[in-house]
């Protein structure tokens, strides 16, 4: 669904003749990504339930873009709007969607502005005469090579580029760092809450950059909903990356490097027919499983069931990062106990040559660089990359809820801050589990105040005899723009551990008998 931009009023259910809905009702318009969807949603409502084979009971579903569309439409609590099964859906379109730690999400906007959104742009476009037939497959292929357009700086010069022509909205994204402006809590999900009063299937990936958004939306319905549906709330999280799992194995059995095994197998459709066929008639939600949120172990491989997310089980615990002197390039360490001295590590982050995205929960084009868990070494190995590793583990270790990191960090400089947390197994390979990233404007950085950087969430066994590993980069590209483009200067970026300057990740860990778990879905 689409329609031309109209200015919107959060959650504030807008009627034909207020402002802001008087777009002209005999036209499609001209699509603008998710401004409309709120009152196209509504609408598409009413026309349903006035069908002669509608029963009156409405329920929405779908993936990424589908689900921003079901959950856009949900905020003005049409009539009739039964249920929501939202898969890999955002709650708040600047973070987690649009930018990331007040970075650009640069790889997957320009997958989804080049192909996702602006094919079907291009060939309207052409069909209209109006834009050169070659258009459509110059951005076409644009999505197989990314790395021309990720370093281009700064990014409005793109706009002389196909993308200009098909996705201006791109460039608005851009150009908007600002969550604060009208254009981002227009959109958002998060402030909605109390205004959506219908059960919700909540279904995401760990793997997926939408994740957080996913968790964020069934904690805010679980706790600020009509109290009618809080406890209509259900939460299913897989292993998988920006893909709908069906009821074959396609995508589903292996997630970037690591195999997950059959019981990562999920039939999403039974699920969410049985979900629907019980919400739509009325009745109780039928939901198969002993406790309202599901969650694929990583690690362990087997599904659990908990009461509520996070778990309550959940302890915070800080892994501190044991530093090294720069000089030496030696690998430092991490220590559940704070190290007393402070020490700087320091390297040299050089925009011609960055640090590659490798994996993640991301959206960036698959051709360009995988999602989900990616053997790390080749990004470890790199000297403009701090690599501190744990001892090996004595026992299991279960860390499920949301990942945080608290660096602390030199420089009057602008610059990023990647890190990424890794599971590395007996054999050496090294697999990332999650990661996060934060963008430092110049003069922002204080050396009394570590940066709190969120990684997302996860729920990753780490056996006995692996070893936990956090690597830190001033760079990940294409995934983000490169900090002062491909001819800025070099920079000398510096990360402190020990003393008052204890930088540590924080990890929610559970003990390992917490829960019902089992092996497949």
């Amino acid at each position: 669904m689409g329609g031309a931009r109209p200015d919107q009023g959060g959650c504030r259910r807008l009627r034909r003749g207020d402002p802001g809905c008087s777009r002209a009702r005999t036209s499609d318009g001209d699509f603008y990504p998710f401004t409309a969807e709120a009152e196209d949603g509504e609408d598409t409502v009413a026309w349903v339930r006035a069908q002669s084979w509608c029963t009156g009971a409405v329920g929405m579903y779908g993936s990424s873009y589908m689900a921003a569309s079901a959950w856009q439409a949900a905020k003005r609590a049409p009539e009739g709007l039964m249920a929501l099964a939202p898969f890999q859906a955002s709650s708040d379109y600047f973070e987690g969607r649009s930018y990331r730690g007040g970075a650009f999400e640069l790889g997957a906007l320009l997958g989804v502005s080049l192909n996702a959104l602006g094919g079907g742009i291009a060939h309207r476009m052409i069909k209209r005469g109006e834009l050169r037939p070659s258009a459509a497959r110059e951005a076409r292929e644009a999505v197989n090579d990314l790395a021309p357009w990720a370093r281009t700086a700064p990014i409005e010069k793109l706009r002389e580029t196909v993308l200009g022509d098909i996705a201006p909205f791109f460039f608005d994204w851009a150009a908007n760092d600002d969550p604060a402006s009208e254009a981002w809590t227009s959109l958002s999900v998060e402030s909605c809450y109390p205004d959506i009063e219908v059960p919700v299937l909540h279904l995401s990936s760990w793997y997926d950059q939408a994740h957080v958004g996913t968790l964020r939306n069934f904690e805010g319905m679980t706790a600020r909903a009509p109290e009618t549906v809080r406890d209509q709330q259900f939460l299913l999280m897989g292993p998988w990356a920006h893909r709908v799992p069906r009821g074959s194995t396609v995508g589903q059995l292996k997630i970037g490097d690591i195999y997950f095994g059959t019981g990562a197998m999920f039939d999403m459709d039974t699920l969410q027919i049985r979900f629907f066929r019980s919400a739509l008639a009325g009745e109780p939600v039928i939901w198969p499983y002993p406790e309202r949120v599901r969650l694929f172990m990583m690690g362990e491989n087997a599904w659990r069931d908990y009461p509520q997310w996070p778990p309550a089980e959940s302890q915070l615990r800080r892994l501190h990062l044991v530093g090294n002197a720069a000089a030496t390039r030696e690998e430092g360490t991490l220590s559940w106990d704070a190290p007393e001295t402070d020490v700087s590590d320091t390297w040299q982050h050089d925009p011609e040559n960055p640090v590659p995205t490798a994996g993640g929960a991301h959206m960036t084009p698959e051709a360009v660089c995988p999602a989900g868990p990616v053997e790390q070494t080749h990004v470890q190995r790199r000297d403009d990359v701090l690599v501190f590793t744990g001892p090996e583990l004595a026992e299991d270790l279960d860390i499920i809820g949301w990942v945080e990191a608290e660096l602390w960090v030199e420089g009057s400089a602008e610059a990023d801050y990647s890190i990424t947390v890794s599971d590395v197994h007996q054999d050496g390979r090294s697999y990332n589990v999650c990661d996060g990233y934060v963008h430092v404007p110049a003069g922002t950085a204080t050396p009394d105040t570590p940066l709190r950087i969120s990684l997302g969430a996860t729920a990753q066994r780490f056996r006995a005899g692996h070893r936990i590993r956090v690597h830190i980069a001033g760079s990940s590209s294409p995934r983000h723009p490169i900090v002062g483009g491909i001819d800025g200067a070099v920079r000398t970026q510096t990360v402190r551990s020990g003393g008052i300057a204890a930088s540590a990740v924080l990890l929610p860990v559970v003990a390992a008998a917490t829960a019902t778990s089992t092996t497949s879905s």
